[in-house]
């Protein structure tokens, strides 16, 4: 192989240009998982305090382009045996805490017993729109007219 052929390589890097790599979910808001991924740019780029450091621009696999993201170097994976385990890892993770979401919301969705009894005791008021009403009445969104109109 040549000069010219070979990968430029910048001293620190540990990936390179069109290298399939795992990578960590980008959004902090989301859970922790990770996806399969290929670097299609590096650049150079600058933190806070004018340190240099590579940044990657991303492609996840099966993803749309819209997708693609510029992550740190930490936020990267090889995509080896290691990296695969630790990825399945997090998505077992990842199903335990949207299991327990899930069943926690539907429990918040049934009535407790003393919810109910308060429902049932303010029947009367909450049809004419009295105290512990269930009829918002500023909302007049819907109007219900008695006349027919023959």
């Amino acid at each position: 192989m040549t000069d010219s052929n070979r990968p430029l390589r910048i001293r620190g890097r540990r990936f390179e240009q069109g290298e399939k790599v795992l990578c960590y979910e980008p959004d902090p808001n989301k859970v922790k998982v990770v996806y399969e991924a290929k670097i299609i740019e590096i650049r150079i780029g600058k933190d806070d305090n004018g340190k240099r450091r590579n940044e990657y621009l991303v492609h996840f696999h099966g993803w749309n382009s819209a997708w693609d993201r510029y992550v740190l170097e930490d936020m990267l994976l090889k995509d080896t045996e290691e990296g695969r385990a630790h990825q399945q890892e997090l998505l077992e993770e990842s199903e335990r805490i949207q299991n327990k979401s899930k069943k926690k919301k539907s429990g918040d969705r049934r009535l407790s017993d003393k919810t109910r009894l308060s429902c049932d005791s303010n029947e009367d008021s909450s049809v004419t729109g009295g105290e512990g009403s269930i009829i918002d009445e500023e909302d007049d969104e819907i109007e219900f007219n008695s006349k027919v109109k023959k």
